[in-house]
């Protein structure tokens, strides 16, 4: 998986992470921290993931219920339809033109169905998946952080 190279960070990346912890739930906000917790999950094994351990289908799945709670969370779906295709509609305006659309369509109908005996995800699709998880996050940090703006300079305040 190529990460990128070695950088230096860049005003817009320091910019970028401040609209994103603005956005985090605070503490008193435990009902909506879920989601988060499945993303420290998923990061925490994918850092463990190696020869001697392979970690791919919980990354995957914990990126997969990090996405799922965020989206409910936002009311981009609502718990008692198929999440399946909340997601597949977000691929579709987020990633329009993905080569791998099929596959994680399928792997999201195994991880939603809990039918996951035999499964086999490779470390890219489990990759894609915090990739999801990190443009749907971003994606709705920038609107809070111009919901914020806008109530700024209209003079309410804002919680």
């Amino acid at each position: 998986i190529d990460w990128g190279g070695n950088r230096v960070l860049t005003e817009q990346d320091l910019n970028r992470v401040a609209v994103c912890v603005t956005a985090l739930p605070g503490s008193h906000q435990r009902e909506e921290q879920s989601a988060y917790d499945y993303y420290i999950a998923g990061l925490t094994f994918l850092s463990l993931n190696d020869i001697h351990w392979q970690c791919e289908t919980a990354v995957f799945g914990n990126f997969f219920e990090c996405l799922k709670q965020m989206m409910k969370d936002a009311g981009d779906w609502e718990p008692n339809t198929s999440f399946q295709q909340s997601l597949l509609r977000f691929l579709d305006q987020m990633f329009p033109n993905m080569d791998e659309r099929e596959r994680i369509a399928s792997l999201s109908a195994r991880f939603e169905a809990k039918d996951l005996g035999g499964i086999a995800v490779k470390l890219e699709e489990a990759t894609f998946m915090k990739l999801f998880c990190d443009a749907y996050f971003l994606r709705m940090a920038k609107q809070k952080s111009g919901q914020r703006q806008g109530s700024a300079a209209a003079g309410t305040p804002t919680s």
